[in-house]
């Protein structure tokens, strides 16, 4: 951990014994939850670590299936996640205030799952397709059937789970795609000491 304005050395929180992945951290700053490569035969896991180093790491959903691309509803109370234990991937949601209540939200394939704003929608994305599901939180969790957005994002298959994200204010996505090849490729072009370059190109008018 590191102030924003590089004012503090960085503070180490926690030490992983393979590749991990940051997807959240706590409004209070003293939890958050990663996924990693389990090498004790099991696949990828979510667990919650503490700043405090005196308190173990909080297994989330830990299987022999992979699961990981972890998202925290905004009030802090679902997890969405992906796993492989039906063969092929799809969305889940569990209950992280401890009652272990579990349910599928996509019906023929799903990963990367992003919540809206308010938390009444989760995006998750199916091959090529961007599909949305509404759901219901009180009296308990409820999801709706999924529907598709469109078609045509970038399916990278990106170890971190990452690959597209929801703006929280105007709802609109960002997505990464890889970068095209020959000599179309976007430039830019950086211009130093552009105010002395154009007094000098005023005065000589």
């Amino acid at each position: 951990m590191r102030p924003s304005d590089g004012s503090r050395d960085p503070v180490r929180l926690a030490t992983v014994g393979s590749r991990a992945f940051l997807h959240h951290v706590s409004a209070d700053e003293r939890s958050f939850i990663i996924d990693f490569e389990d090498h004790n035969g099991n696949g990828r896991q979510i667990f919650r670590w503490f700043a405090d180093s005196a308190k173990k790491p909080e297994p989330l959903v830990a299987t022999r299936s992979d699961e990981y691309a972890a998202a925290v509803s905004p009030d802090g109370r679902w997890l969405a996640y992906q796993s492989n234990e039906s063969t092929r991937y799809e969305v889940y949601v569990r209950d992280l205030q401890g009652t272990g209540a579990r349910w599928q939200v996509s019906n023929g394939g799903g990963e990367e799952p992003h919540w809206s704003a308010n938390g009444r929608e989760l995006y998750f994305r199916s091959e090529t397709r961007l599909l949305v599901s509404s759901v219901e939180l009180q009296p308990t969790f409820r999801p709706g059937t999924p529907t598709m957005l469109f078609q045509g994002i970038y399916n990278l298959r990106s170890d971190s789970g990452i690959s597209f994200d929801v703006d929280p204010k105007s709802g609109r996505f960002v997505m990464i795609r890889l970068a095209s090849s020959g000599a179309n490729q976007a430039r830019v072009r950086l211009v130093l000491n552009w105010f002395e370059e154009l007094r000098q190109t005023l005065s000589a008018k």
